[in-house]
């Protein structure tokens, strides 16, 4: 029921009784009855002498704490009495049992709430400031390994049970190493199981990442604006995609490791050229109007490998060589001849690290129908038939002449005819080693 007073337990008043001794015009301390006279608010204070009841401010006043003063002169035996109320409140201090508030509730201050808090119609935080707000903040005292702080997601079944389908979970790893992990439920059963995890490290760990298999929805894995994407393992970049949309593995020149590269179980498809490059040198795998294209798209040769050994060489200048261990054979044109101006030389054949080119080659020259065949050794050339009568054809470096030149770099063919001339050129033999 209502009342007035600290709890429902106490009283609502106290009463003091005071007899006279005579002469006095104030009271205070131990009454005759009642004990000491304490009184928090004056305005709460009712006095009577001998039945008759005082008017406060006039018969008397309590401007002193604790003291009823400005009383007419008592006479002996007068008989006072004085009623104390406590102060009005709600209530104040700890209620011990069940609360119940059937319209809203309004609190101002810090609120403390000890036990597990239960709101079925929701929950909204706010906050009137500009400034940060912590809206919910989840605080565990012990500081030791395998501690959590769950915030936990519960449906509730047909059956009436309750079932969590989904939690986020500070993962207390020991010391101040915390993981903030994510879980749900997908086979209906109680508890959920973690699914992403973002470490104290800042390392996003996740389950699975799929599109959602919409016929327009899919998923987006990138950089905004001009960034670029980037792959990483064993923490160095193996791979990324630049903002004009190129993918870029192993590339050197991109800050990336020259010792990467693909690797496929299956074919790889692109409806577009494929580009690999190392150390600046670049190979392209496309297509030049509707022929099938393998070159170098950088000044460099190109080698076609089988059982870890060159078979196929095409070098920056247009020879080609087919290779069987030592032995080769050697295209250096084809349908189209190789133009060679005044002084200027073409490589037959490049041993690398071998003495000397040697073989059989066949050189015809296309302004005029001459030609030569040759054999190259390692004392040097020897010009086996020549088609004109001229004598254009030599072994060695020779101004005026069409000279075949055999060296520790290889076999090469020069022009110091004094004019620019076409010329197709073929070779068998082997480097020497």
């Amino acid at each position: 029921m209502p009342y007035l007073g600290k709890t429902p337990s106490q009283a609502t008043r106290k009463r003091y009784y005071l007899t006279a001794s005579g002469g006095e015009t104030s009271i205070s301390g131990t009454m005759t009855t009642g004990g000491t006279l304490t009184f928090n608010d004056g305005e709460f204070v009712d006095v009577s002498v001998n039945g008759v009841a005082l008017v406060a401010g006039t018969d008397y006043n309590t401007t002193t704490a604790n003291t009823i003063g400005g009383l007419s002169a008592l006479t002996a035996s007068d008989q006072v009495e004085i009623v104390v109320y406590d102060t009005f409140s709600v209530f104040s201090g700890d209620v011990d049992s069940n609360l119940s508030v059937g319209g809203n509730l309004s609190v101002t201050g810090t609120s403390t709430l000890t036990g597990a808090v239960t709101a079925s119609g929701g929950a909204t935080l706010s906050s009137s400031s500009s400034g940060e707000f912590n809206a919910l903040t989840i605080s565990q005292a012990d500081n030791t390994s395998g501690n959590e702080s769950r915030i936990r997601f519960k449906r509730t079944t047909d059956a009436g049970s309750d079932r969590e389908v989904a939690a986020i979970v500070a993962d207390r790893l020991g010391g101040n190493d915390t993981d903030l992990v994510f879980e749900t439920n997908t086979d209906g059963s109680d508890g959920a199981v973690e699914k992403m995890r973002l470490n104290h490290l800042g390392i996003l760990s996740v389950d699975q990442i799929f599109g959602l298999g919409d016929t327009d929805t899919g998923l987006a894995l990138g950089a905004n604006g001009s960034d670029i994407l980037q792959l990483y393992t064993g923490n160095s970049e193996r791979a990324r995609i630049d903002a004009n949309g190129n993918l870029l593995v192993g590339v050197q020149s991109s800050g990336l490791s020259a010792n990467t590269g693909v690797q496929a179980a299956g074919p790889i498809e692109s409806n577009h050229s494929l580009r690999a490059e190392s150390n600046s040198i670049a190979v392209n795998i496309g297509n030049d109007g509707g022929t099938a294209v393998v070159g170098a798209a950088t000044n460099h040769g190109l080698n076609l490998f089988s059982n870890n050994t060159t078979r196929l060489q095409l070098s920056n200048d247009g020879v080609i060589g087919i290779f069987n261990g030592r032995n080769s054979v050697g295209i250096l044109s084809g349908k189209t001849s190789v133009s060679l101006a005044d002084d200027a030389s073409v490589n037959i054949f490049v041993s690398g690290s071998h003495t000397a080119g040697r073989g059989v080659l066949a050189i015809y020259e296309s302004s005029n129908g001459g030609g030569c065949i040759a054999s190259a050794g390692y004392n040097g050339v020897s010009i086996l038939h020549e088609q004109t009568a001229s004598g254009d054809f030599v072994s060695g470096d020779t101004d005026g002449k069409l000279c075949i030149i055999n060296s520790a770099h290889g076999l090469s063919f020069k022009n110091r005819i004094g004019a620019t001339k076409s010329f197709f050129i073929t070779w068998m033999g082997a480097g020497g080693t």
